[in-house]
């Protein structure tokens, strides 16, 4: 009964990183668009800034949805590979799939920063508040 336990909340772990992960990075997306928009930015610009805009959303998503310190690693490892496939499929959704590109950068790097965050998550202690 105790695993059973153990894995809903592992579950509501990753499902709600993912989640706050995604709505984290539609956000910034829309306003980096809306930047793109009014500035005349490098088209080089573009592919960096939307890496950032993951990792950025992958991490605030951990270290905000995290609440049980077990098993960081495979919740974060999860997490991470499980918010690269939805944001591969809503983003290309949105364009009408016209150009699906699959990214191996997203398949190795979201994974393994989503592992390290959930590494950092589960080992911070809460400070006592004096």
């Amino acid at each position: 009964m105790k695993n059973k336990e153990n894995f809903v909340v592992s579950l509501k772990d990753v499902l709600g990183a993912t989640l706050i992960s995604l709505l984290f990075s539609l956000l910034f997306v829309l306003i980096f668009a809306l930047v793109i928009r009014w500035a005349d930015l490098d088209e080089k610009v573009i592919v960096p800034v939307n890496y950032g805009i993951k990792f950025v959303s992958l991490f605030l998503g951990v270290m905000i949805m995290f609440k049980d310190n077990k098993n960081g690693i495979l919740k974060g490892l999860i997490t991470g590979l499980l918010f690269m496939l939805l944001t591969f499929l809503i983003f290309n959704a949105m364009d009408g799939f016209k150009s699906v590109n699959f990214n191996w950068i997203d398949m190795i790097f979201l994974p393994i920063g989503g592992a390290i965050t959930g590494i950092v998550k589960v080992n911070l202690k809460n400070s006592p508040t004096a």
